[in-house]
């Protein structure tokens, strides 16, 4: 399924196309180079996010020229890894899951009602 962006006025939040696949559906034929070059593209991207994601603690000197920041940086790095674990678990955040819940239910069932031509209930 493909679905076009068709206002005339590009926003920047809004993707000009987008697309779903369903992967069960889709056959398709790779030589080993091709193969090979869609592996080290995947593991690229994933290289890429991981690496990107510490960007704003990574020092400009090169770890012979200060091995301390670099040591920093990964101290830094790991504490930041924990910040955001234990951020998924904030009282605050949990109160609003709880209170959001049972609309998200409602929802949720008036949608899955109306796709499957169900009344609701």
């Amino acid at each position: 399924r493909i679905k076009m962006n068709q206002s005339g006025i590009p926003d920047p939040n809004t993707p000009k196309m987008d697309v779903a696949l369903v992967m069960s559906r889709v056959q398709i034929q790779l030589e080993k180079r091709q193969y090979r070059d869609l592996i080290h593209t995947l593991d690229f991207f994933t290289n890429h996010e991981r690496m990107s994601r510490y960007n704003q603690f990574r020092p400009s000197e090169s770890v012979k020229e200060n091995p301390r920041a670099w040591w920093l940086f990964a101290v830094k790095c790991l504490s930041w890894e924990r910040e955001l674990r234990l951020q998924r678990f904030d009282k605050d955040r949990l109160f609003r899951l709880i209170i959001l819940w049972p609309k998200y239910a409602r929802l949720y069932k008036r949608r899955f009602a109306s796709v499957m031509g169900v009344p609701e209930l």
